[in-house]
């Protein structure tokens, strides 16, 4: 439908950016959620990506290989996040209470 060079098709650069920030937005906020329903709802977000991923091949810009690239890169992107932002703080504190005792 769209018309773009034929070079920019590998990996959807909207896919990807969606998968990382809303998949990173989810695990964010399920960790600092006090509730169950809470952080159910939480992974609700995730209908953004699918939503963007799906739209990108309706629209020819992208097929399906492209867009499963663009989900596995998301989903690196923010599992390097969460080793790299949320584990500090579990290793911080574990520091925290063998100094205490």
């Amino acid at each position: 439908m769209d018309i773009s060079p034929p070079t920019s098709s590998f990996p959807s650069g909207h896919t990807s950016a969606a998968v990382a920030l809303y998949l990173g937005l989810a695990v964010i906020l399920a960790r600092l959620a006090n509730h169950t329903w809470l952080k159910a709802a939480c992974w609700l977000l995730l209908i953004v990506p699918l939503g963007v991923a799906l739209t990108r091949m309706y629209r020819g810009m992208h097929h399906p290989s492209d867009v499963i690239a663009s989900v596995l890169n998301g989903g690196i992107c923010v599992l390097v996040m969460a080793r790299a932002i949320l584990d500090r703080g579990a290793i911080e504190a574990k520091r925290l209470t063998h100094t205490r005792a």
